[in-house]
């Protein structure tokens, strides 16, 4: 089972068509045919759900088995605690099953989230991507699990670009970068939250 996650605001959805492609994608390549596409108009949005940040959940499979609909609270994220991936796990696709990330966020302490190690890379943090801060400067590890559509737009638009980066890089003497932003479809630069290197755990 796979999942999308929609950011909405005032009763219109953001992106749609990015997110739609991706559906159409992912179940292509998990059940051998894209999924029919959900009626994503505003018609669809509960009258209730029509002022604010909301987010839309869309479960589907060989079809769209559920849509919902909730009010988007951030959540307050101000440390990190490194965590190395277990061999051989994968979430380039945006699965349902979330078993393993939820393992590895069990281990985060007091840390407010993770950000998972691989092979000696920087990936994501249990529910975003991330960009690294150099100034006005963002650069975005091309070890990300997932390859999300908020750092897609970012680096379309010329706003991130993609870098190799190593763990290392990001404690060495000379490292341009001084803190990491936590961006997802439903976090915006502008309103991600900004992590100092320095409260890396």
């Amino acid at each position: 089972m796979l999942i999308e996650t929609i950011r909405v605001v005032d009763g219109h959805f953001v992106d749609v068509e990015r997110h739609l492609r991706r559906m159409k994608e992912s179940s292509a390549e998990v059940y051998g045919h894209p999924v029919c596409l959900p009626d994503l108009s505003s018609s669809v949005i509960p009258a209730e759900m029509r002022r604010g940040i909301v987010k839309c959940r869309i479960e589907y499979g060989h079809g769209v088995s559920d849509i919902s609909f909730t009010s988007y609270v951030p959540r307050d994220i101000r440390t990190l605690k490194l965590v190395d991936s277990p061999p051989g796990c994968d979430y380039h696709l945006k699965y349902a099953d979330r078993g393993w990330i939820g393992e590895l966020a069990a281990m985060r302490g007091d840390c407010d989230d993770i950000l998972i190690i691989k092979d000696g890379l920087p990936t994501d943090t249990s529910y975003t991507n991330i960009m690294l801060q150099a100034g006005e400067t963002f650069h975005t590890p091309d070890s990300c699990l997932l390859p999300g559509t908020m750092r897609a737009r970012l680096i379309e638009c010329g706003m991130a670009k993609i870098r190799h980066i190593a763990l290392s890089d990001l404690f060495s003497s000379d490292s341009p970068y001084t803190h990491i932003r936590l961006i997802n479809a439903m976090m915006p630069l502008e309103e991600a939250p900004s992590v100092p290197i320095s409260s890396l755990k």
